[in-house]
């Protein structure tokens, strides 16, 4: 049941691929106070591996939320749209029938006029 799964999120197997690119950096680095600190300069590198990462999420939230914004806006229009095209048909519709009636009344009053002429000047048509 595949569709039921969360997708893979490229942003987060990103950011552990770095998690773990630092640990290995840390262990591979000999430069340690007696106690098993990192020194300073390894601090320096290793916090501008891990805030490069932090950047980038931050500028993918940012983008995602501009995204969103545009989308609202997209889904209001679209809203709208459909409004004004349910309107158009409505009025489409009365103006339809009303000239079908028009047109209904015009077939009767000329067929009543023929059935008037026809009674005056007789079923063969003379006088």
């Amino acid at each position: 049941m595949r569709f039921f799964r969360t997708p893979e999120r490229p942003e987060i197997a990103k950011l552990a691929d770095v998690t773990g690119e630092i640990r290995d950096f840390v262990n591979r680095q000999g430069e340690f106070h007696a106690d098993r600190r990192p020194r300073a300069s390894n601090l320096d590198s290793i916090l501008q591996q891990v805030t490069a990462p932090e950047r980038e999420i931050d500028n993918l939230i940012a983008e995602l939320q501009k995204l969103r914004d545009r989308l609202q806006s997209e889904g209001a229009r679209v809203q709208q749209s459909v409004v004004d095209y349910a309107s158009l048909n409505q009025s489409a519709m009365q103006s339809a029938k009303v000239i079908s009636e028009c047109l209904q009344s015009s077939v009767s009053a000329r067929s009543r006029a023929k059935q008037k002429e026809s009674w005056f000047t007789g079923a063969d048509g003379r006088t």
